[in-house]
């Protein structure tokens, strides 16, 4: 691990103090700190930017290090990343992936140094887009609430060129959806009321984890990004047709369609026709 250092990418637009927090926290370690809008048309707004931070080096941990901490136990979390060659190598991959390309060729804000935002990226990227963004960087620690969550390149990359990464209409589909941490809870409970027979047995964190790999799998691996059909999906695929996301039939169906939520729609209405109770 020679030579890697570890920096924090913070998400100042999470609450006003951050920013104050920041410049003093860096001030006072002697850190490198630069707000990834510098040069840019969005630096006025550098005071709720994401900052690029240099974390110290050495096995002492200092104030700065515990305000990382802090942060990473928050709602809005906070980001860790660790690479080789230094600040300004790093500073510049960043900046060069903080834009991407919508499929009608729009340019978009790459939220990347958002946690919350990150960990949606990291669901429906290919490989080869994910490893585009890491580049140089040897790994990735977003920290929500206390949780941490690590992505580590296989190998590092050279650090990105200026072409943006081009999201095709499905991950834009995709990243369009309600942030499954606002409306997975709500669901939870409707499939608990909808089907009480069928979820009275089930522990409360089972469910929720039932229901969270469910729709997990029908977004990455089924394609469905229309939202009503994807809660039709996931209540059908949990409490009354539970073998509905392993059937050979399911596989089939969206294996071969261009329209995986008229497959989806098509096969829960075959479905319904023979289920009773639902």
């Amino acid at each position: 691990m020679s030579g890697v250092q570890d920096f924090a990418l913070v998400d100042c637009a999470a609450s006003p103090g951050r920013i104050g927090d920041l410049r003093h926290h860096a001030a006072s370690a002697g850190v490198v700190a630069r707000c990834l809008f510098a040069g840019r048309p969005e630096a006025i707004h550098a005071d709720a930017a994401p900052w690029l931070v240099a974390l110290p080096q050495g096995a002492l941990q200092q104030p700065v290090d515990r305000w990382r901490l802090a942060l990473g136990g928050t709602a809005a979390g906070v980001t860790r990343v660790w690479a080789a060659g230094g600040f300004d190598a790093l500073f510049d991959h960043l900046q060069a992936c903080l834009e991407l390309r919508l499929p009608d060729g729009q340019r978009a804000l790459m939220r990347f140094f958002c946690p919350r935002a990150w960990r949606r990226y990291d669901e429906v990227l290919t490989p080869a887009q994910l490893h585009a963004v890491l580049g140089p960087l040897q790994g990735w620690e977003t920290t929500l609430n206390g949780h941490s969550v690590t992505v580590r390149a296989e190998t590092a990359a050279a650090p990105a060129n200026t072409v943006p990464l081009h999201l095709s209409p499905g991950q834009y589909a995709a990243l369009s959806l309600p942030d499954p941490v606002d409306w997975i809870p709500a669901l939870v409970a409707e499939v608990r009321r909808d089907y009480p027979v069928a979820t009275r047995a089930v522990a409360a964190d089972a469910l929720r984890a039932t229901v969270h790999d469910s729709c997990r799998h029908a977004v990455r691996a089924l394609r469905i990004t229309h939202l009503p059909t994807l809660v039709r999906w996931v209540k059908a695929d949990v409490a009354w047709a539970p073998t509905l996301r392993d059937h050979a039939v399911t596989g089939v169906w969206f294996a071969t369609t261009d329209q995986p939520n008229v497959a989806a729609a098509d096969l829960l209405a075959l479905l319904a026709s023979s289920h009773v109770s639902h």
